[in-house]
């Protein structure tokens, strides 16, 4: 009997002591488990922040760009939700001191409790316009450096001699006598310089700066002084180079513009009609706003799609000079066709559609181009049925439309291509779209990546003295094509100018680019 006592207490404390060992390895497990989702989580954090820090540099050049990030200012883009698909989210703040080159941007990633912050300084070198005007290479802040010609005294010069007068270089177009003294209009005397002046002659394609910005000789002006670049006039005769929208500079038909941060391409040339506001409307609207969403001023060709208070619409005619056509009103001839199972009275119908009204499905018998056309009251032209056809692809909507900021050379942008139904059913085929660049040498693609190449070159020349050639950096924008199924769909890139185009080489020092990154515990 004490054998089989002692054997059952030593039975009984073999098992208890599995039993903890059991408990301490459990616990150990769980412990190591919150642990490594704790690690997992922070890390996901620290690289959405990461990508904040990126994002934020980018908004933080294009607000240069376009003058909205100024001394003092400070810049907070919206949040971007589930970058990776994974939940989380960034939130970045962007700010510029007085008198600095640089810009700091925050970054907090959060994902699900996890947070992470990482700051950074970003060096943008000189000022920008978006024309590359700024920041080395062809800036129009540095003036040329002229050899020691003799100064100008009163008497006459042979045609092409070289003289300076005001601490400024001149050579003479044509023989000039002792009275006619350098810097006055007069077709006589050239500035040796890239800035326009009054009184130098231009001829077209001549390119010069002036306030800071680039401009382009759209004709010439070898005895017409004093045309002001950006002046604007039915007969400008200077064309800023920028992807702006001017209302001085001419525009020809498929060009490109941003107005008031919306993307408008030109429908017809508009060469001798300066002043054409985008976004204006009328029945000769030359804009086109690029955009899904519909808009009074655009004008439609049949098939495209548009949102409108949030619901899809195809048109169903070309609308090429019928602008203010409203989606969704019932009129004679109605335009747009809703892509909904749902009854419209507004819609048209053909034979072979089906329709789900009042908790019933219905199938067209016949075509029905009249509206209304309710269902249980027209009866000859609806059959009852017990459920609908299968839908149809009508259209692929590629998005972003118009991603901000512009890419500078180096960066990517993912698209998205959805297909769109006739029944309003949307499906991601991004991956099995085809994706397509308009121009290879600005931007190529890897399935729905683009990766920015290059920018948009105007060229020229320098009349100092003698034209020199030269080329000039400027954004360009292109369209991004997905296919799928035999449709298409457009979205558009713009690759831009960096702020510092001609960095210093020597990697120990920082004229451009991050100068500082940290993390951060707040």
């Amino acid at each position: 009997m004490k054998e089989r006592g002692s054997a059952l207490l030593t039975a009984v404390i073999i098992v208890m002591v599995l039993l903890s060992i059991s408990g301490i390895f459990f616990t150990m497990v769980i412990y190591q488990s919150k642990n490594e989702s704790s690690e997992e989580k922070g890390l996901r954090a620290y690289y959405l922040a990461e990508a904040g820090v990126q994002y934020g540099i980018a908004a933080g050049i294009e607000a240069i760009m376009d003058g909205t990030l100024e001394e003092g200012d400070t810049l907070s883009p919206s949040r971007v939700n589930d970058p990776f698909g994974q939940g989380g989210w960034f939130k970045v703040t962007v700010a510029r001191e007085v008198g600095a080159t640089s810009f700091t941007v925050k970054s907090t990633g959060d994902y699900y409790d996890a947070r992470r912050i990482i700051k950074a300084e970003y060096e943008f070198g000189e000022e920008d316009d978006g024309n590359g005007n700024g920041g080395g290479g062809d800036n129009c802040d540095d003036d040329l450096v002229l050899p020691n010609y003799p100064p100008w005294i009163h008497q006459d010069y042979q045609a092409h001699s070289y003289v300076s007068y005001d601490g400024r270089g001149f050579y003479s177009r044509y023989y000039a006598s002792a009275n006619q003294v350098p810097g006055i209009p007069g077709n006589y005397w050239q500035e040796i310089t890239k800035k326009w002046t009054n009184f130098n002659s231009y001829n077209q394609n001549d390119i010069v700066c002036y306030n800071g910005k680039k401009y382009k000789a759209r004709y010439n002006m070898t005895d017409q002084f004093g045309k002001v670049p950006g002046e604007g006039g039915s007969n400008n005769f200077w064309q800023e180079l920028t992807n702006q929208w001017k209302h001085y500079n001419s525009y020809n038909q498929g060009d490109f513009v941003f107005h008031e941060g919306k993307l408008f391409r030109a429908r017809y040339n508009m060469t001798d009609q300066v002043g054409k506001v985008p976004g204006e409307g009328g029945s000769g609207n030359f804009w086109q706003e690029l955009t899904d969403q519909w808009t009074y001023y655009n004008s439609y060709n049949q098939g495209d799609i548009v949102y409108y208070d949030d619901k899809l619409f195809l048109a169903r005619y070309n609308m090429t000079d019928q602008v203010g056509k409203v989606p969704g009103e019932v009129d004679h001839g109605n335009s747009w066709q809703e892509l909904t199972n749902e009854w419209r009275p507004f819609n048209y119908y053909n034979q072979g559609d089906t329709v789900l009204y009042n908790g019933q499905w219905y199938k067209a018998t016949k075509n029905l181009n009249q509206v209304p056309q309710d269902p249980e009251n027209n009866s000859k032209g609806w059959d009852r049925i017990t459920s609908p056809t299968a839908p149809v692809l009508v259209g692929i909507l590629v998005t972003p439309k118009n991603p901000p900021p512009a890419k500078l050379v180096g960066q990517t942008q993912t698209f998205t291509a959805t297909a769109i139904y006739s029944n309003g059913s949307t499906a991601d085929v991004s991956n099995t779209a085809n994706w397509t660049s308009s121009n290879t040498s600005i931007a190529t693609m890897a399935a729905r990546v683009a990766t920015a190449r290059a920018t948009g070159i105007v060229t020229g020349f320098n009349p100092i003295p003698i034209s020199t050639p030269v080329s000039i950096p400027v954004p360009i924008t292109i369209p991004i094509t997905a296919t799928f199924e035999g449709k298409a769909g457009t979205g558009y890139l713009t690759v831009t100018v960096p702020t510092n185009s001609n960095p210093d080489p020597d990697p120990g020092t920082n004229t451009g680019g991050i100068l500082w990154e940290k993390e951060v515990i707040e």
